[in-house]
């Protein structure tokens, strides 16, 4: 298993590599992965950690679950002459990522595991879009050890044999760390192995045997983590802030393979802009979730219904912000339930329904745009403005105040905030009915603004 795991972690820093994927590759954001913020973050977090600083949990921006797993490979690390929290930051989530591949590598066998990792390289080699999900250091990487552990129990309940103990305490450890780390991941993933758990207890009549070494290896380090920060840490993410939305889980399934016209220049799709990738993908999902049984299908549900659900996911940023990593579990989970119990008709079904999927594209609502105006969507609009990158990555991040028809709006659960040169694109989220007025009180009083129709009509997402 451990040549397994470092030859995995070979060829995926080969890929980091290769797409120049380290901190510092933007002169302006020094601590970003990319320059984008949330590796800033961690990388803050991980910092305050190594100086014994134990209130991190409670004011950080994110939970520290993530930064834990990594701590002592950044003590090791310092204490050898050999870097500190870059350097662990770094490693420590390329050895995630090759822990989780050999994990369900082994577990598919000696034939099947091979070709597994290679379907996944073919994969993610390519692009960088899809090799950053897994390169680049998130916090996603730790969810997917957890996914990878759960595959453990799924491939054995298929096989019909009871999961060894070790993997089940790991498992129990690996999500008390994950949720001080994604805890919508903590509930996603913990429904669906509860599901493998009670299924397993069915065939073996033996639910007891199952639960101890779950619950022991959850409760230790629980224990562990509560005890050292002298409280339950969740961070404190600016994301409490967020609207969630169900009733528009099926419109942006839709839009995040096939774009939204609604959403004007921020309108990406995986099928529009990688076609051949984006069409394996879908069937992928598609396929990994009827070959997983009930496990497979409710993955794959219960990541629509929590993901999608968020206000602040969909067309306007998946493919624009590198959002892929939201997925990455899901997918290589189901590659490997594709692996696992792929059969033709499950090929063959996944196609289809990923072919009527392709074609099955939202329409942007009809309005009458007069000459010369801006060409621009129905859920928002863009402000003329010559502002400076720094300015405009501060309006990203800490949007100043909007009022529409008159009422607030609340920044990340109302609207959202995008550049593109010297434009500033205000994207509302679920604002509806006709335009009377929009003010920018922060914003110059001359300030132009364009719409897609003289009377704009907002129909929401």
């Amino acid at each position: 298993m451990a040549c397994t795991i470092v030859l995995v972690a070979l060829l995926l820093a080969a890929l980091a590599r290769s797409h120049s994927a380290f901190p510092g590759s933007q002169a302006a954001t020094p601590l970003g992965w990319f320059g984008w913020y949330d590796q800033g973050e961690y990388l803050k977090q991980l910092q305050a950690l190594m100086r014994g600083e134990r209130d991190i949990g409670f004011t950080g921006t994110y939970p520290p679950g993530f930064m834990l797993v990594l701590l002592p490979l950044a003590l090791l690390l310092r204490a050898v002459d050999l870097g500190g929290a870059e350097a662990a930051l770094i490693l420590g989530n390329l050895g995630l990522v090759a822990l989780a591949l050999s994990l369900i590598a082994i577990r598919l066998g000696r034939v099947r595991g091979p070709l597994f990792l290679a379907a996944f390289c073919l994969f993610i080699a390519p692009v960088q879009y899809f090799s950053a999900a897994f390169v680049a250091p998130w916090s996603s990487s730790l969810t997917l050890v957890v996914g990878a552990l759960a595959f453990w129990l799924l491939a054995d309940n298929q096989e019909s044999r009871r999961t060894p103990r070790s993997v089940l305490v790991i498992l129990g450890a690996a999500f008390a760390l994950l949720l001080h780390t994604r805890p919508q991941d903590f509930v996603l993933l913990g429904a669906c192995t509860g599901i493998l758990v009670c299924l397993q207890a069915y065939r073996h009549a033996a639910l007891r045997p199952l639960l101890f070494p779950l619950v022991i290896g959850f409760v230790v380090v629980e224990s562990l983590i509560v005890l050292g920060f002298w409280g339950f840490p969740l961070g404190n993410s600016y994301g409490q802030s967020h609207s969630f939305v169900p009733s528009l889980v099926p419109l942006k399934a839709v839009g995040l393979m096939t774009g939204d016209a609604s959403y004007g220049w921020t309108n990406k799709g995986l099928l529009t802009e990688f076609p051949i990738l984006g069409s394996v993908a879908l069937v992928v999902l598609v396929a990994g979730a009827l070959s997983g049984g009930l496990f497979g299908v409710l993955f794959l549900l219960g990541w629509m219904i929590i993901y999608l659900s968020f206000s602040d996911l969909g067309p306007h940023n998946f493919i624009q912000y590198g959002l892929f990593h939201y997925i990455k579990t899901l997918f290589v989970v189901s590659l490997a339930a594709l692996f696992l119990a792929g059969t033709p008709r499950v090929l063959l079904a996944a196609v289809s329904i990923a072919l009527v999927t392709a074609f099955a594209r939202v329409q942007p609502v009809a309005g009458n745009s007069s000459p010369g105006e801006a060409d621009w969507c129905s859920t928002g609009l863009v402000l003329d403005r010559q502002a400076s990158a720094q300015q405009l990555s501060s309006e990203f991040f800490s949007p100043p105040s909007l009022l529409l028809n008159g009422q607030p709006l609340k920044p990340f659960g109302d609207y959202r905030m995008f550049a593109a040169d010297s434009l500033t694109y205000v994207h509302f989220f679920h604002a509806e009915g006709p335009l009377t007025g929009f003010q920018t009180p922060d914003f110059p009083s001359n300030t132009p603004t364009y719409c897609f129709n003289r009377e704009l009509v907002l129909r929401g997402w």
